[in-house]
């Protein structure tokens, strides 16, 4: 695994959204490593906001020493998503904290893989892509002013 060479396409990904004046992203991704560019992009972009996974390291992540980024940056712009099973209980490897206000459907979710088809996952990478599409769904059947109303459509 490269993380450098996938954390550049990832900025390379979020430039571009920005460039298309994307009112969301969906960042199912993270690690915990500090990347400097990816926090500046996103600290840079108040009128964007980034939808991105928690972790699966079932760890706490008010404690400095847990960090996942980009779930663990301090900006309002940022909305960490956790996974849940389908008994609503947070799975096991979801990190967890204040700042994850918002869980979704995270363990055994239907897929497609290109290399594999059909299939299940788990993770909170699953639980960014569904909440996303949630949210998405519902802001487009409202009269809403985009990211500025995003804050008044967290379930």
């Amino acid at each position: 695994y490269n993380y450098r060479k996938n954390s550049n396409r990832e900025i390379l990904s979020i430039e571009q959204a920005i460039k298309d004046n994307a009112d969301i992203v969906n960042f199912s991704g993270g690690g915990i490593d500090f990347d400097e560019k990816e926090s500046q992009i996103i600290g840079k972009n108040p009128d964007t906001v980034f939808i991105v996974a928690a972790g699966n390291n079932g760890q706490d992540l008010d404690s400095w020493s847990n960090s996942y980024y980009p779930a663990s940056l301090p900006y309002s712009n940022i909305i960490p998503v956790g996974a849940i099973d389908g008994s609503g209980k947070r799975t096991d490897i979801s990190n967890y904290g204040k700042k994850i206000k918002n869980y979704e459907l995270g363990k055994n979710v239907s897929c497609f893989l290109s290399n594999k088809g059909g299939t299940t996952k788990t993770g909170t990478s699953m639980s960014t892509a569904i909440f996303s599409g949630k949210l998405i769904d519902k802001m487009s059947k409202t009269n809403n002013n985009g990211v500025n109303d995003v804050h008044k459509f967290w379930f």
